[in-house]
């Protein structure tokens, strides 16, 4: 069963697919409309985050950047549930609850890591 679950490394690729069909889509004029994806550069910067910089990561005043690329990824992770029919691995799961947790959506966060 194991094999028909998306890991962290398949949705990096599937990340990059939907950049490439964004640019296809937007080249073509047929961009729709909410579709978000993730640059290697944000990527690269949520790697690093989870749940213990919870209190000292700032996204109330100065830390708007910060708060969009969370929501933005929180979209995108739930985007690639979705499409993966739930059928993800649950290292996915809980690294969403962890940006639940750092945007302060605690019942969304707590969902994703019932352990």
């Amino acid at each position: 069963m194991k094999a028909c679950r998306l890991s962290l490394a398949t949705a990096a690729a599937a990340f990059s697919d939907e950049e490439k069909k964004m640019a296809a889509e937007k080249a073509s004029g047929e961009s729709e409309e909410g579709s978000l994806a993730l640059t290697v550069e944000e990527r690269e910067t949520l790697g690093g985050l989870d749940s213990r910089l919870f209190g000292f990561l700032n996204i109330r005043e100065d830390g708007a950047r910060m708060k969009t690329l969370l929501g933005k990824a929180v979209h995108c992770y739930e985007s690639l549930i979705l499409k993966a029919e739930g059928k993800v691995e649950s290292d996915f799961f809980c690294q969403l609850g962890h940006f639940n947790l750092l945007l302060e959506d605690y019942s969304k966060g707590s969902l994703c890591c019932p352990n």
